[in-house]
């Protein structure tokens, strides 16, 4: 999102296609991490933890997408 000299975080949306491929190549553990599979969700997460060491980023992003991942199931009508 932003280098402070304390790392990179990468997101990519499809894991497989060529963003997710070219980052994987230019993830270096603990310096340039990187995330693929991101929705709206995981990227708030990630503007919100931003501050944070990368763990914690990596963290909180992924939970974040996943928590974001829901079935909105409609109910049904009592008088149905």
């Amino acid at each position: 999102l932003v280098d402070t000299g304390e790392g990179v975080l990468l997101l990519t949306d499809v894991f497989g296609a060529t963003p997710s491929n070219i980052a994987c190549k230019l993830t270096i553990p603990g310096r340039i991490e990187s995330i693929s599979g991101v929705n709206l969700p995981m990227l708030l997460r990630a503007l919100t933890y931003r501050d944070k060491d990368m763990q914690t980023l990596i963290t909180r992003a992924v939970s974040g997408g996943r928590d974001g991942v829901l079935y909105l199931k409609p109910e049904r009508d009592a008088k149905s």
